[in-house]
């Protein structure tokens, strides 16, 4: 929790009020992949991967996730790509 504070105090520089604060660290604090995610499938695999990162990067992949499942995953590149004869099926694009 303590890496998470860190990463906002680094990242964030323009809250309005101490409420706002509080609420943007709850919100970090309490987001996961199956809150964030839910009615999409993701794999073993990249629940595992997603542990492995380090709190900053899992705090950057849960914001993607956030933005791609709020957007029923419809846009283009940068954040989606549409896989080649995967029949509609889309990744997200992380960098590297």
């Amino acid at each position: 929790m303590l890496a998470i504070y860190c990463y906002l105090l680094r990242t964030l520089s323009n809250i309005a009020t101490l409420a706002h604060g509080v609420e943007l660290f709850e919100s970090r604090r309490t987001d996961n992949l199956q809150t964030i995610c839910v009615g999409h499938m993701l794999s073993a695999v990249f629940e595992q991967w997603h542990l492995e990162q380090t709190p900053e990067n899992r705090a950057k992949i849960l914001d993607k996730l956030k933005l791609a499942c709020a957007r029923e995953f419809a846009g283009g590149e940068p954040l989606f790509k549409t896989l080649n004869n995967a029949d509609g099926i889309r990744e997200i694009r992380f960098d590297a």
